[in-house]
């Protein structure tokens, strides 16, 4: 048992070190309040960023939570970007890292952003796609 949660805490360390981490065969990455997670190894056709879905928390309504799912045709270097209606980047929830092909999600803890329109930017070296999205 002792043996088991050592292994957790080795592997929560890691992850949070590292940022990056194989598990089960999926790709992982978790940075403070942005996971990124390969959920599916399909390849598909186009690139593309899904509805931006925002949920807020019954208990905290300042826990927004935010997801965006991606698909990537090929292996690529990927940058998603927030920005607020002025421009202003807020916040990079990937930063040029190379990815393999297939579906991700991305989720992103928004506590601490005033409600608002916020852009979703997804880049890559042969697409760039903005979707908006709006907090409460």
């Amino acid at each position: 048992m002792i043996r088991r949660i050592f292994k957790l805490l080795v592997l929560t360390i890691i992850l949070h070190v590292c940022g990056t981490c194989s598990l089960l065969s999926q790709e992982y990455f978790d940075t403070a309040s942005i996971i990124i997670k390969k959920i599916s190894k399909e390849r598909p056709e186009f690139y593309n960023i899904s509805d931006t879905y925002v949920k807020t928390d019954a208990k905290n309504p300042n826990n927004r939570i935010v997801r965006v799912d991606l698909e990537i045709p090929e292996t690529t270097v990927l940058k998603l970007t927030v920005t607020d209606t002025t421009e202003n980047d807020i916040i990079n929830l990937i930063d040029e890292r190379s990815l393999t092909a297939g579906r991700y999600r991305v989720r992103w803890e928004m506590e601490n952003y005033k409600p608002g329109r916020y852009w979703c930017e997804f880049e890559t070296d042969q697409f760039v796609y903005r979707k908006d999205f709006f907090i409460k």
